[in-house]
């Protein structure tokens, strides 16, 4: 439904009160029901370990610190590391897929200064 309301307006009768409360209730759940994206996050395919972190080079620096105590810098360079984000329902995505799910949400700050289709921290915050 797309309709927009003002949360101004004088509801004159009992049935515009109703369909009132009703498109209220369908927003505030088309929200909370939006998948979210909540940080930065890498992941290490060999692993499937997720490290989180505010922006990616947090993560890097967590994954290298906890990662160092079995392995040395060489091994932990040829790990394969995707890059990507963490939704509120704690699952890992890529850039390209969180992407899709920022900007369904609007959680995109400007979407004129993107870079293509992948997301990156700087356009959440």
């Amino acid at each position: 439904m797309n309709t927009i309301l003002c949360p101004t307006a004088k509801v004159q009768n009992a049935d515009a009160l109703r369909t009132f409360r009703i498109t209220l209730d369908e927003i505030k759940s088309e929200r909370t029901n939006m998948k979210r994206i909540i940080c930065a996050a890498i992941k290490i395919m060999e692993t499937d370990q997720v490290f989180y972190g505010h922006r990616h080079d947090q993560c890097f620096n967590s994954l290298n610190s906890q990662l160092s105590f079995n392995l040395n810098r060489q091994q932990i360079a040829k790990l394969e590391k995707i890059q990507g984000f963490v939704t509120g329902d704690g699952e890992f995505v890529d850039r390209e897929q969180a992407f899709i799910i920022a900007k369904e949400c609007g959680q995109i700050k400007d979407l004129s200064q993107t870079r293509g289709s992948t997301l990156y921290s700087e356009d959440l915050y």
